[in-house]
């Protein structure tokens, strides 16, 4: 029996894992063939195997193509590092402070491992959505976004930020809030922004962490 090269299987464990954190997805046989300079197919096959013999990696053969994955209590306790950045508007956009206030970790098992940021929310206008006043927003660092998610959008010429629903409707983008309370003359507190001139999206709200309250304000 050959014996195993154990450098070359830690590099591969390695890759396997660096792979998923960057693509979401573990890479193909032949994708690890190419990346790590293996001569021959079957030399992966082996390796590959000899990780799932000692339990660092599980496969999934119900599909017409072998998967790899990397078991969930190997994830366990493994975090990701998220800084806060300062405030954002959850009412009228103002300019965002992105000044880091501190550094904290994130477990993986919760949040994911994609890039996050954090924000504290200022204001009402996303409390339809459980947004308020003092949370923190935690951020999926993104440039796009879907109609009906929650964005982090910078408006007016890039200058201010906001959080608000991204919309869209025959005349394009807009953001909608979430809040429907009216002004003592009926008119709307928390209007739409409609996005003309230079905007972008900083990132999707994924997770809200509440400040604890005796009862949510209505």
């Amino acid at each position: 029996m050959r014996p195993k090269d154990e450098a070359r299987i830690t590099r591969l464990m390695n890759y396997i894992q660096q792979y998923q954190l960057e693509n979401g997805k573990a890479p193909t046989y032949r994708q690890i063939q190419k990346d790590l300079s293996y001569q021959y197919l079957n030399s992966v096959t082996r390796d590959v195997a000899s990780l799932k013999e000692r339990g660092l990696i599980v496969m999934d053969e119900t599909g017409p193509w072998k998967s790899i994955y990397i078991p969930d209590n190997l994830r366990k306790g493994k975090t990701i590092k998220a800084s806060l950045l300062g405030t954002c508007a959850c009412g009228e956009p103002m300019t965002a402070v992105e000044d880091i206030v501190y550094t904290c970790a994130l477990p993986v098992e919760i949040f994911g491992e994609s890039p996050r940021f954090l924000l504290t929310a200022k204001g009402r206008s996303m409390i339809g959505c459980g947004i308020y006043n003092g949370d923190i927003m935690v951020v999926l660092a993104q440039e796009t976004a879907d109609p009906g998610q929650i964005v982090i959008a910078r408006v007016h010429e890039g200058e201010d930020a906001t959080a608000k629903i991204l919309a869209k409707d025959e005349n394009g983008y807009y953001l909608r809030p979430a809040n429907d309370e009216l002004n003592e003359d009926g008119t709307r507190k928390y209007n739409d922004i409609h996005l003309d001139g230079d905007w972008s999206i900083l990132g999707v709200v994924t997770h809200v962490i509440h400040q604890a309250r005796l009862e949510q304000p209505v």
